[in-house]
């Protein structure tokens, strides 16, 4: 018959095997969690460790032929593009659009946001939109903007650093708060599925930052 040592260790390890895991649900819920950060970049796409350039604030039309401003987009995560539903190479343009939209297409924190290139009128820009977020879940995920030369060609150089608009296979990734986190050739396969993963990470960070934003608020 087992003695009077072996039932109090086993009494032990039992309360350990119980124990352990509250520790850990305890840890996770109370401690700060840092995950994988993305950096930030200027306009011209080179990493900036010194500031946080952010882009400055605009209205547009939409594909519903409603404005659509740049306060829209706060609290959101966004992947920008800039090109015309009349540019010759349209279909492997969207090809690449395709990707982030149906990875997110549930999550109404994502956005894609396309700037016209060429004035293109709402109801052009609407179809091209319809057609291609027919499986979207959450609806206005896809805003596509249209509008004066001048405000088109600001946005360009703010977030491309581009001297005139015209249609770009780069992408940029741009956090809720305006910054922009990531810069991809859309052309390359790689690259795009890097976005995609980059958007998750994004996310992840936002939400961490709003958790210790929210622990500070409640201490």
């Amino acid at each position: 018959m087992p003695g009077r040592s072996w039932w109090k260790k086993r009494l032990v390890l039992t309360a350990m095997l119980f124990l352990f895991p509250l520790a850990l649900v305890l840890f996770f819920a109370y401690a700060d969690h840092h995950f994988l950060t993305l950096p930030y970049y200027t306009r011209e796409g080179q990493q900036d460790a010194t500031s946080r350039y952010r882009l400055p604030a605009f209205t547009l039309t939409n594909q519903e032929g409603v404005p659509f401003s740049s306060d829209s987009l706060r609290g959101k995560v966004w992947v920008a593009s800039f090109y015309s539903v009349q540019d010759p190479l349209i279909a492997d343009i969207t090809s690449q659009m395709l990707v982030p939209n149906w990875r997110y297409r549930a999550q109404p924190d994502v956005l894609i946001v396309t700037f016209s290139t060429a004035n293109d009128a709402p109801p052009a820009l609407k179809e091209y939109v319809d057609k291609n977020t027919e499986y979207n879940a959450s609806p206005g995920k896809w805003q596509y903007l249209t509008g004066p030369s001048s405000v088109v060609d600001s946005l360009a150089l703010q977030l491309f650093g581009l001297t005139e608009v015209a249609s770009t296979s780069t992408l940029k990734l741009v956090d809720d708060q305006g910054h922009i986190r990531g810069s991809y050739n859309g052309n390359i396969g790689e690259e795009v599925r890097k976005l995609v993963e980059d958007i998750g990470y994004l996310k992840k960070e936002i939400d961490d930052r709003r958790f210790r934003e929210k622990k500070r608020r409640d201490a």
